[in-house]
């Protein structure tokens, strides 16, 4: 198995610069859907992670991982400026694991919003059935 080029981490465990980077980076994505429009809303603030570049410490993107363990709702946003990289395929994949240690066990309906419709609904579609294969639950 190849090793992560990122990794996940809560936004309470990030340090200062990696949320001022965040801060710039959501400032002008705030009018998209998912994890950047709520980034500064602090009743999120604990269903917020980054995703990390390991190699550099380098916030790529975000998560939003909220609701009931049974029902679980996720939304990712990738900085313009690192979309196309592979961190969105990636950063789905690990979370899905993460997931499964946190004991979830089901998905909610995730609602697709936003313009890359089609490359969004691939992403949520490869993001369930690793996640449903990290449960024992495959369909």
């Amino acid at each position: 198995m190849i090793e992560p080029r990122i990794t996940i981490v809560r936004k309470a465990d990030l340090d200062q610069r990696q949320l001022d980077l965040l801060d710039q980076a959501t400032a002008t994505a705030r009018s998209e859907p998912g994890p950047s429009s709520v980034w500064s809303d602090p009743v999120c603030f604990d269903k917020l992670r980054a995703i990390i570049l390991k190699s550099t410490n380098f916030p790529v993107g975000l998560c939003h991982v909220g609701g009931p363990p049974w029902a679980i709702d996720v939304g990712w946003w990738i900085r313009p400026d690192c979309r196309g990289l592979g961190y969105c395929s990636e950063s789905l994949d690990l979370l899905a694991d993460i997931l499964k240690t946190e004991s979830a066990t089901g998905l909610a309906k995730i609602l697709i919003l936003d313009v890359e419709h089609a490359r969004s609904r691939h992403l949520l579609d490869r993001f369930a059935k690793r996640f449903r294969s990290q449960i024992g639950e495959e369909r």
